[in-house]
């Protein structure tokens, strides 16, 4: 029976890829050697088009047992059949066997023309260049919004900026920006629609999920707004990198995302390399005259943003597959604006109820640069985290939310660059060199991608299998897009906060709403008109509600409102550096609830990037503190703040990113760019309602007005510092929100955490923060592992068409058999 199986094992790895007349004569010859009984045996072989496999044995006869056979399959050869057919000839005492192949034509099953296969090749290609193409367009605004709203926000504190809810708002409440694009026409190609039509999500639904994800994009974002206050732009961003890590955990709970030995060892790296961070010297270093506590504070409040952000991206995807279900634009729009808008509503509340507000007036006047560039400062970051915000939403629905973060984190060193040049960061060999592993670990991806699809090309060529999926360029393009949108957005966002605090910001509930207030700017695109061609999905499902939608906005907004706030606390107290490597953290937090709650499924490769984004933040415990490093004074207390802060922050978003992609899969359930912007902005208006609660709960608000006046860029650059940091985080959100979409809300955490070292060489040129060598490591092992785990996405994807077209191959065989 061995011979046979050998024999089984030959027909399927040979016949499902040979069409040429003389392979099938080859393997008779095999046949013949490996066979040895007495019976004769007839077969018939005959090749059709598409890999469709005609066999039959005409005629099997035993001295026991005598019958006809006419095997038909699809694509590969049915080993069960085929053994079922052979044994019994091992049921009696047969001696030999000659089994005699005859190949022959099967006039009535000719190939396909070469014109047709020609034209459903270039079609597919085109679908495929298409998703790229969005997929890079949102990788663009990612990488841009987060480096502008970062370096933008680093300026507001560097110039006088202090207030954390304030620093917040802004990187929320810039979504008004993005509602001209709803006036927009969009044509949606035929690639774009679903397989089965589904009924959009009742208003409640959305709302629900809106509110929810902006509350707790209102956390997130003053979380990083502490973070910003008190770390350098470096170590900001490179703490920030740790969102991957909790975007995967959460995903891993949220998404259903998968662990495997590569995302274990990924996800303990992550943990060492932000637990690293608590044990960093402080010394004449740290010119940003932070205390040890500050940084602390900025260092805990970054990493539980980075956690929070990591679950926002997991929600955001969750929200897409289940309850939006749609990748529209438009979808992205809403998930952004929406969010944005409860997460606004939410610093708003923040910054009154903390009376921040009332020393706004008097930080304006008082900023460096003066009332106009104050202005200016926060307006531009808003306007920045809302282009972070698009690219991230249309990244998680191209790909995933955890790819959107991914692109986060990729655009994290463009940080770090342009601090060097405008803030005058010191680049240091270590995070050169984290950034180069990381670097590395992303082309290794790139190159097995390549090989994958050129595998794919040869096939097809080759006549390839008859039904097979195209391959998601055009997806692909959407998920660069949306990952461009999340580095973009995060660094720009990153580093404007960092300004704001710098320049004499001190609101942390300033800090919070800025991150969640920008989804004005997300409006316009809701005056677009739509294209009636829509894209249909396999499932039919009913429209949530309104009230399932509007609770799920809600409970998202207050989440995102309290991960902002951590995250400000975070960036207030820790430099941006180490903020951003504990920010790294995220990424384990969202694959852990990403596997819970979005069934995420954890790889080898997944579990190694995991790891090293881990001891990319780890290494930083290490690093000294020095004038440069720290340069606000911050205390040794509020250093184990911002550290606590930015820790839970990463944890938060972790979580965020999850439910946004349980709330995309389980309630949204609608595959429209409208649905990301629904996910971006209701959430972000909860969360920023609930950040103005807290804004003036906390009398923050009453500090505003002399904080503007003591802003040392002046008056103008505050608030356009609040502005572009709001619209930077809102850009990320797009992003971020796109990529949860499109992949999956560990994806998009692992694009943003790619991202962060963006921000510290950001912050080397426009903050002159130190960049040591520790950071550099920690940043390349960041990259490394959020390499890993794109390479193993591509990976879950290659092998779900193969079940598709086995599963369609069955299907046609029994199709066949029936007939």
């Amino acid at each position: 029976m061995s011979d046979l199986h050998r024999l089984s094992i030959a027909w399927r790895s040979d016949l499902h890829r040979r069409t040429r007349r003389s392979d099938l004569y080859r393997l008779s010859i095999a046949w013949r050697s490996d066979l040895h009984c007495r019976t004769e045996v007839r077969l018939s072989i005959a090749w059709r088009s598409c890999a469709v496999l005609r066999s039959s044995l005409a005629s099997f006869i035993s001295p026991e047992i005598s019958f006809m056979v006419d095997l038909k399959c699809t694509s590969f050869f049915n080993l069960e059949d085929f053994h079922s057919i052979l044994n019994p000839v091992y049921m009696g005492e047969v001696q030999e066997l000659q089994l005699h192949v005859m190949v022959e034509e099967d006039k009535e099953a000719k190939l396909p023309e070469r014109g047709s296969v020609s034209d459903e090749t270039v079609a597919q290609r085109s679908t495929n260049f298409r998703r790229w193409i969005r997929i890079a367009v949102y990788t663009f605004l990612v990488l841009s919004g987060q480096a502008a709203a970062t370096l933008l926000g680093r300026q507001y504190y560097d110039k006088g900026g202090k207030s954390k809810w304030l620093a917040t708002l802004v990187q929320l409440v810039g979504f008004p920006i993005l509602l001209p694009f709803y006036c927009i026409q969009l044509s949606k190609s035929p690639e774009r629609e679903t397989i089965i039509q589904t009924e959009r999500p009742s208003f409640s639904v959305l709302a629900s999920i809106y509110v929810s994800l902006g509350l707790l994009a209102a956390a997130d974002c003053y979380l990083y707004s502490v973070g910003l206050l008190y770390l350098p732009v470096s170590t900001y961003s490179l703490i920030c990198a740790s969102q991957l890590a909790f975007n995967a955990c959460f995903s891993f709970f949220l998404n259903s995302l998968k662990f495997t030995p590569f995302v274990l060892n990924s996800l303990f790296l992550l943990t060492i390399s932000s637990t690293l961070l608590v044990f960093q010297k402080d010394d004449s270093t740290d010119t940003t005259d932070t205390s040890k506590g500050k940084y602390a504070i900025g260092f805990i409040c970054t990493v539980a943003a980075s956690a929070g952000y990591g679950l926002v991206l997991s929600l955001q995807q969750l929200a897409f597959k289940k309850v939006i279900k749609s990748k529209t634009f438009t979808a992205v729009l809403d998930m952004t604006v929406y969010i944005n808008l409860v997460a606004s509503c939410v610093i708003v509340v923040g910054l009154f109820a903390s009376s921040e507000w009332k020393s706004l007036e008097r930080e304006m006047e008082e900023y460096k640069l003066g009332k106009v560039s104050y202005v200016m400062n926060l307006v531009w970051t808003a306007i920045t985290w809302q282009v972070f915000s698009i690219g991230s939403v249309g990244m998680i629905v191209e790909a995933s939310s955890l790819f959107a973060n991914a692109i986060s984190v990729l655009g994290l060193p463009i940080v770090p660059v342009l601090a060097v040049v405008f803030f005058h960061d010191k680049m240091n060999g270590l995070k050169v060199i984290a950034m180069l592993l990381a670097i590395w670990g992303f082309l290794s991806f790139v190159f097995q991608h390549y090989l994958n699809n050129s595998e794919e090309d040869k096939e097809a060529k080759q006549g390839g299998v008859q039904n097979e999926p195209p391959v998601p360029v055009r997806r692909w393009i959407r998920i660069a897009i949306h990952a461009f949108f999340v580095l973009s957005g995060q660094s720009v966002a990153t580093l404007l906060g960092t300004l704001y605090f710098k320049k004499g910001g001190n609101s942390k509930w300033m800090a919070t709403l800025v991150q969640l207030a920008g989804f004005p700017v997300l409006f316009p695109y809701y005056c677009i008109p739509q294209s009636k061609k829509t894209k249909t999905v396999k499932i039919q499902t009913k429209t949530p509600s309104f009230i399932v939608l509007a609770s799920v906005y809600v409970f998202l907004g207050l989440f995102i409102a309290v991960y902002c706030y951590l995250y400000s606390v975070g960036l207030m107290y820790l430099p941006v550096s180490t903020f951003s490597l504990i920010c790294a953290s995220q990424l384990a937090f969202n694959a852990f609830f990403s596997f819970f709650l979005n069934s995420q499924k954890f790889t080898p490769f997944i579990i190694n990037s995991l790891m090293l984004l881990t001891i990319s933040s780890t290494l930083l415990v290490f690093q000294k503190q020095d004038d440069t490093e720290n340069p606000t004074g911050v205390s040794k207390g509020k250093y184990a703040i911002g550290f606590i802060c930015t820790v839970a922050a990463s944890a938060g978003y972790g979580l965020l990113l999850s439910l946004l992609q349980l709330a995309f899969k389980k309630v949204v359930m609608s595959e429209t760019f409208t649905a990301v912007m629904d996910m971006v902005i209701y959430p972000c208006l909860v969360a920023s309602c609930v950040v103005f609660v807290g804004l003036f709960a906390s009398n923050e608000w009453k500090t505003i007005p002399i904080e503007m006046e003591e802003y040392e860029l002046g008056k103008a650059s505050y608030v356009m510092t609040l502005v572009w940091i709001a619209i930077a985080w809102q850009v990320f959100n797009i992003g971020a929100l796109g990529l949860i979409f499109e992949a999956s809300s560990l994806f998009s955490n692992a694009i943003s955490v790619v991202g962060l070292p963006i921000v510290p060489i950001l912050a080397v040129v426009f903050f002159h923060d130190k960049m040591d060598g520790l950071k550099v490591i920690s940043l390349v092992l960041a990259i490394w592992g959020f390499l890993s785990y794109v390479y193993q996405h591509y990976l879950d994807e290659c092998q779900s068409k193969t079940d598709d077209r086995r599963t369609n191959v069955v299907s046609s065989a029994s199709s066949t058999g029936n007939q």
